[in-house]
């Protein structure tokens, strides 16, 4: 199981124009054969990193699907590491490395989301679309293959900020209007 993320696009579109802009930015696009394009009436669905997977996206990140933690997880960090009798000194530096680590994910984080947002406008711009589609899906089967049902959200892109790309929900096509 595997998220992928999925950009959609204008079936007239000018693929060399739009895999320039992408790659621009760090992305782009690959035609992908979707069951879930006949959803979708003349648009064209394309993967849009080059990664084995999108599991470990920003996009999305803010939303939580399963049960929350019954335990704050600071704390189970403590009770694992005692349970590995580690002295308090160890943990504490242990604690202190975890929150530089979570400074520089935030940082990651920022940048992530700057490039997505960098990306929707200039394909909106440059390649003269009226309207953008990413979809994410967490697929249990090939891309090709799996079909699913999804919600569709329009979204103007001068209202695109940090919190709506952190929460964006899976099984749902947001459309990026200029």
């Amino acid at each position: 199981m595997c998220i992928f993320i999925l950009g959609v696009i204008p079936s007239d579109a000018d693929f060399e124009k739009v895999s320039a802009v992408c790659q621009s930015q760090g992305f782009f696009f690959d035609v992908v054969k979707s069951k879930c394009s006949s959803k979708v009436e003349s648009k064209v669905f394309g993967r849009l990193t080059r990664d084995d997977c999108d599991c470990d996206t920003w996009l999305g990140s803010e939303v939580q699907y399963d049960d929350p933690p019954s335990k704050d997880p600071r704390q189970k960090l403590i009770d694992k590491y005692r349970r590995k009798g580690w002295s308090e000194s160890k943990i504490e530096r242990a604690i202190a490395q975890e929150k530089s680590q979570l400074i520089k994910d935030t940082s990651n984080m920022k940048l992530e989301i700057q490039n997505w947002n960098l990306l929707f406008a200039r394909l909106l711009q440059l390649c003269n679309f009226n309207c953008f589609g990413l979809l994410m899906h967490m697929y249990d089967d090939s891309i090709e293959q799996e079909e699913f049902d999804f919600n569709t959200i329009e979204i103007r892109q001068s209202q695109c900020g940090e919190r709506v790309l952190l929460n964006l929900r899976r099984d749902t096509l947001y459309v990026f209007r200029a």
